[in-house]
């Protein structure tokens, strides 16, 4: 009988213990739901998208080069007397810049100049007379080839004269120079360079899988570390149809117009070559999310709210990425602070009170 009683009284007792349980399970529910609707929205950084050129190119180095370039020298051996230039001047073409010692060639012009004065008059009588028939024709064709070798004799002096003065052949700068006035020199000492930079000109190698691609006039954009954050452009000016069988690269010549003179000779020069460029739209490449085959980024609405949105990726580059196709210019994009959200989060950004309530529910 007391076994009965027992088995009764454990019977009784088992339903208060599960409605026991289920009221605090209740209430544990109701706790978490409460520190759930009492989190504050995540604080997020955004950026928009935007429209951009985006580029197909390649990129290379190269060094800059004169358009023109020449070392001085004399035609022949003299004694300087004057020097019409400074190191770094910027010449006209035919400017004088050295003077050499030329008395014997001045020397040489008046006797060339006496002798063909002799010779004309010589000429000059030997015409009249063969008009009135006193002398041969060959010696009226003797004194025409004096006064013609006379003539030549003078042209050379006046010649030699000129190679006394050494002058620019071109307009451009002059480079630097050990020479001074007084100084012996010869036909194989050096005056100066000078070097026609109004047009800077590189070589660069590029990939033989873009031979096709590289056509004249194409638009290069080159940077240099003198002129951190400047560009400047130019075009493919040549193309070599042959392909390095070592490097498998073929050479490419750009010039660069340069008319305030910036970018010297010698320069080390990272160049681009643009093959073809079109409007897109890009995003920082820090909001792009590669997930699987695919990849997406987290759009945030006017109301603050977050859609995952997937994007097809195409250029990458200078910090950001195109988006092909799901994305479009003016959409905010989350930049910092996406391992905090998730599809359909309700979002605060920086300096935005407003929406630093709850966390919407996530669809």
């Amino acid at each position: 009988m007391a076994s009965l009683l027992r088995q009764l009284l454990v019977l009784a007792l088992i339903p208060a213990a599960a409605a026991w349980a289920i009221v605090g399970r209740q209430g544990d529910d109701d706790s978490a739901a409460s520190a759930r609707r009492e989190r504050p929205a995540p604080l997020v950084e955004v950026e928009p998208a935007r429209l951009a050129k985006i580029e197909r190119s390649v990129s290379a180095v190269g060094t800059g080069r004169a358009r023109r370039s020449v070392e001085l020298r004399p035609v022949d051996a003299g004694r300087v007397l004057d020097i019409a230039f400074r190191p770094g001047d910027l010449v006209e073409e035919g400017a004088a810049l050295v003077t050499l010692d030329s008395a014997t060639e001045l020397a040489a012009l008046a006797e060339a100049e006496a002798e063909l004065e002799e010779t004309r008059a010589a000429y000059e009588r030997a015409e009249a007379l063969q008009k009135q028939g006193r002398v041969t024709g060959q010696s009226f064709e003797g004194a025409r080839a004096n006064l013609l070798r006379a003539e030549a004799r003078l042209g050379r002096a006046r010649a030699d004269l000129e190679e006394r003065v050494i002058r620019a052949p071109f307009a451009g700068l002059v480079g630097l120079t050990d020479l001074t006035e007084g100084a012996l020199v010869g036909r194989e000492t050096s005056i100066a360079t000078l070097e026609d930079l109004s047009v800077l000109r590189v070589e660069f190698r590029t990939p033989e899988r873009f031979f096709a691609d590289v056509a004249l006039g194409d638009p290069v954009r080159v940077e240099t570390t003198i002129h951190p954050g400047e560009t400047f452009d130019g075009v493919v000016v040549a193309v070599d149809r042959r392909v390095d069988e070592t490097s498998r690269a073929f050479r490419v010549r750009a010039e660069i117009p340069n008319p305030d003179l910036l970018l010297p000779s010698g320069l080390f020069l990272r160049v681009t070559l643009v093959f073809d460029a079109r409007d897109g739209v890009v995003a920082p490449e820090q909001a792009v999310t590669v997930e699987g085959d695919g990849a997406y980024v987290y759009v945030v609405d006017d109301a603050g709210v977050v859609e995952r949105r997937p994007i097809t990726v195409g250029q990458r580059g200078d910090g950001v990425a195109e988006a092909i196709s799901g994305l479009s210019a003016g959409e905010n994009v989350v930049t910092r602070g996406i391992q905090k959200v998730s599809d359909g989060t309700r979002v605060r950004l920086p300096g935005d009170a407003a929406t630093a309530g709850k966390e919407a529910p996530r669809s």
